[in-house]
């Protein structure tokens, strides 16, 4: 497996801050949970709110 970059230097400011238990689980199903794990570390729960601040269904 490889992964290819288009720019030359890394990009200032993040990008993907967090990922879900479903891509988790796509990319562990792909052999790369032994890597995940190096560059990643569980995270909080989070929950989605509307406008009034309460939680989306």
């Amino acid at each position: 497996m490889a992964v290819f970059e288009r720019w030359k230097q890394r990009h200032a400011l993040p990008r993907a801050v967090c990922i879900d238990h479903e891509m988790y689980r796509m990319l562990s199903a792909i052999g790369m949970s032994e890597e995940l794990s190096k560059v990643s570390h569980p995270a909080f729960p989070y929950w989605w709110m509307n406008a009034e601040n309460l939680e989306a269904e």
